[in-house]
């Protein structure tokens, strides 16, 4: 493997992202350099995984029409929360999604304002009580 390059999949290599210096397994919310997405409509996104967007910097296009840069999407109170809330307090590099293994955390995210899903179906989960219980038994039945 070249020592530049690494490849993982998201949920499976989470030991191995913590070994190439990433503390708590997870690379989304840019982490230490790491992953975030944008959707095609401009949404700045933690992660593919993770369908919530920072009210205030989530969009690239609202970003450059302030005449701003990426960093400030990086550095969003939404990004904020998931590396020093979620991340850093997950010792488990097993279950490395900060969205999927720390789902009411993220929850809590939308919940205090600070973002908004990305689409009507990650709204749906986070909204409706029975849907989200579904999740939560589901999550709880895979750890």
């Amino acid at each position: 493997m070249d020592n530049n390059v690494f490849i993982a999949d998201f949920w499976n290599a989470g030991a191995a992202v913590a070994n190439k210096g990433c503390l708590s397994g997870c690379m989304a919310a840019a982490r230490h350099g790491g992953y975030f997405a944008i959707r095609a409509n401009g949404d700045i996104t933690p992660c593919v995984f993770f369908p919530l967007v920072d009210k205030k910097a989530g969009n690239i296009y609202d970003i450059w029409d302030k005449k701003g840069t990426i960093v400030e999407a990086t550095q969003s109170e939404l990004f904020k929360k998931i590396r020093e809330n979620i991340q850093k307090q997950n010792k488990n590099y097993m279950l490395p999604c900060a969205f999927k293994d720390e789902f009411i955390k993220a929850k809590s995210l939308y919940e205090e304002g600070i973002a908004r899903a990305f689409d009507p179906g990650s709204e749906e989960l986070l909204k409706n009580q029975e849907l989200y219980s579904k999740f939560i038994d589901n999550i709880m039945g895979c750890k």
